[in-house]
């Protein structure tokens, strides 16, 4: 069996979490068009008031990406400064084919090594957190996809969206 690489565990999960959010959304305005509702209200969603909407979800998995590309000196994303704001449909979708297009550009190579590089990261005006590559893919960059990725899903299915556990998963096994 052969090992398995730092590429392996990251742009193919990583691919497959956008593919899948990308299919959510677009059920969900297939959903909007079929029952007459405007996107903007799907935009406007969010599971309870003090959580953020469905683009904040969305942005956030682009923000993850950027952020993956950014401490593992990948080129060609946008500096993590540079992520728009977007509250529409269309934006959502836009920065969801953008994560797609950057993550189609990575070549095993280029991850070779940095799963043991060193690598800081926190919010601004604090400490920063110490990390490895792997680490940091682990405990930060995975865990947001994940959940911001799973809180899209649950305020489409929330607004009545007609999504099943399927839909979240997509194809699964080889």
């Amino acid at each position: 069996m052969s090992e398995v690489s730092f590429y392996d565990i990251t742009i193919p999960i990583f691919s497959k979490r956008v593919q899948q959010l990308k299919h959510c959304l677009e059920k969900g305005e297939q959903w909007a068009n079929e029952n007459k509702i405007a996107t903007s209200a799907l935009v406007k969603s969010r599971l309870i008031e003090d959580m953020q909407p469905l683009p904040f979800q969305v942005q956030t998995v682009y923000r993850m990406v950027i952020y993956f590309f950014s401490r593992m000196d990948i080129p060609g994303a946008p500096a993590p400064t540079d992520i728009p704001v977007v509250d529409t449909y269309d934006g959502m979708f836009k920065q969801v084919d953008e994560i797609q297009q950057l993550l189609s550009t990575v070549k095993p190579s280029q991850l070779e090594g940095k799963a043991s590089q060193s690598v800081s990261f926190g919010p601004p005006g604090r400490d920063p957190w110490k990390f490895t590559g792997l680490s940091f893919v682990q405990e930060f960059i995975m865990v947001n996809v994940y959940f911001h990725t799973t809180t899209a899903y649950d305020i489409l299915r929330k607004e009545g969206v007609p999504l099943g556990k399927l839909d979240y998963l997509g194809k699964v096994g080889l």
